[in-house]
């Protein structure tokens, strides 16, 4: 396994994917909220882990989608698009996503709908020291090896603790 210490700023350009086993974005506003509120408190702020596998020009996401999900919205609603996602869960959420207006609500996934409008609205974001703040923000990247099967890794990850539910 290879792993990265990255920051924000450096997901430019990358494409992820979130795959069909993943479940559904699913974050709620105090989610949301406690994820703004953690990176504005200090510049540095540690995210987590990011689990993916390499699939030619893509990464697959195996672990952190919610908050991965989360950072895209972020992004899109200060009006940059740092890097590319898309859900293999429901293609149609992925197009709208990357087709992204936060002026329209026309989003099937009422999580993503509900998210989009709290962070539009999001007092914090309108500060101008915070895209500095969210951009200085870090995390880890693992990137399991190619040998290793995506789904076999994330139910060995997903099975030796407590089970998610939609």
């Amino acid at each position: 396994m290879e792993v990265r210490k990255n920051n924000i700023g450096s997901l430019k350009k990358l494409k992820f994917e979130i795959p069909f086993y993943q479940r559904a974005y699913s974050w709620k506003k105090q989610d949301i909220e406690n994820l703004i509120s953690d990176i504005n408190c200090k510049k540095g702020h540690y995210l987590g882990n990011i689990v993916v596998k390499k699939d030619h020009d893509k990464f697959i996401v195996i672990d952190g989608q919610q908050r991965l999900t989360t950072i895209y919205i972020i992004f899109m609603a200060l009006k940059e698009k740092l890097f590319e996602l898309d859900y293999e869960i429901d293609s149609g959420d992925g197009e709208k996503l990357k087709n992204f207006d936060i002026n329209e609500n026309r989003y099937i996934n009422r999580q993503i709908l509900e998210a989009i409008n709290f962070v539009k609205n999001n007092k914090i974001l309108c500060e101008t020291s915070f895209k500095e703040i969210l951009s200085s923000a870090i995390f880890t990247m693992t990137i399991i090896p190619e040998n290793v099967k995506a789904t076999e890794y994330f139910e060995l990850v997903n099975t030796k603790s407590i089970q998610l539910e939609n």
